[in-house]
């Protein structure tokens, strides 16, 4: 297996004292997620991974969120915010991977990230939307600028996608909603 041995150890590095052999917990659960994102670098095209990596992204995220609740101070928030970021480049990537025919999103089952509910194509171009006005780039004005202009296009394709709106689930429309109203209020403020 390529790259085995260093997957490996910079999953180590990063969640020292896991141990795979006992009944897992929330650091075996996040080493989980984190190796899986790493391991999908080696699928082929036809299996969706790098939205599969996205995944796997934010939801170790989650779980750094909940191990940052058990034990704070132990900078399982920073990780969270990384995870998130990683989360939102991959989202992104999957999108116009799709789009440019290098990645199919066909293959997927269920697009998550959780597995109660699956708002499919429509929910991945809100978190892309969401995770880019949340963790996108915000250093620089003006990379920030189009990235959330980006990010309201993207929004946007939810409200005009092929069924009428009373079709779509509410609560996604609701969100997407209030996302787009952020999105563009912090564009106002940016022009004035």
């Amino acid at each position: 297996m390529r790259d085995r041995e260093s997957r490996i150890a910079d999953t180590e590095l990063i969640f020292p004292g896991i141990d795979f052999h006992e009944p897992r917990n929330l650091i075996e659960g996040a080493a989980s997620q984190y190796l899986a994102l790493r391991c999908y670098d080696f699928f082929t095209k036809e299996t969706s991974p790098t939205i599969k990596q996205g995944l796997a992204a934010l939801r170790a995220a989650w779980l750094l969120d909940e191990m940052d609740k058990k034990t704070p101070g132990q900078h399982y928030d920073w990780l969270a915010v990384l995870f998130r970021r990683k989360a939102q480049f991959l989202y992104n990537e999957a999108i116009a991977r799709e789009q440019n025919g290098r990645e199919t999103l066909s293959g997927m089952k269920t697009f998550g990230p959780d597995t109660d509910k699956n708002y499919s194509y429509e929910g991945v171009l809100y978190l892309c939307a969401y995770l880019r006005y949340k963790f996108g780039p915000a250093g620089d004005p003006s990379q920030r600028k189009e990235s959330l202009e980006d990010a309201r296009r993207t929004i946007a394709k939810i409200f005009g996608m092929g069924k009428s709106s009373k079709d779509k689930p509410g609560p996604l429309l609701e969100h997407a909603r209030e996302i787009y109203d952020a999105i563009n209020k912090e564009l106002n403020e940016s022009d004035e």
